[in-house]
């Protein structure tokens, strides 16, 4: 869903490496109408921020509804085969504190045999890989 990832592919074109799908839902606009998935997004369209997650969590609260950031992470799932012609070597989620967005992107891996990477309250570390890994902001959520 970031605008620099049909550039940053480009880059990458004719190289051998892994490429992950790194879900976001706190940074720029939905692959989804808004309208769709209103726990994720702000009036003006965009996602929340992060920052909204982070108070949420505070107050003990959980506004992303399961069925809508399926809905997203299934929408960013389908640009990333789109844009690369392949599936995601890995598959994860930007951290955020939503226990809905880490069960969401559980649902979709399995529904899709995805090697899914969970979070843990510590974080996490991707594999080792050999050849090259790409872990690319730029990149995030194809």
């Amino acid at each position: 869903n970031m605008p620099a990832a049909v550039h940053g592919l480009g880059l990458l074109h004719g190289h051998s490496l892994c490429l992950g799908q790194h879900t976001n839902i706190c940074v720029g606009r939905p692959l989804t109408d808004p309208s769709c998935i209103p726990s994720l997004c702000t009036p003006e369209g965009e996602f929340k921020p992060s920052c909204a997650y982070r108070e949420a969590a505070k107050a003990g609260q959980d506004f992303v509804v399961l069925e809508e950031v399926i809905e997203e992470i299934e929408a960013q799932y389908r640009q990333f085969k789109a844009l690369t012609g392949r599936e995601p070597d890995y598959f994860e989620g930007h951290a955020v504190a939503s226990a809905n967005f880490f069960k969401g992107l559980e649902i979709v891996a399995q529904r899709h045999g995805l090697p899914y990477f969970a979070m843990s309250r510590r974080g996490s570390n991707l594999p080792e890989y050999p050849g090259l890994c790409l872990y690319a902001q730029g990149l995030q959520g194809l």
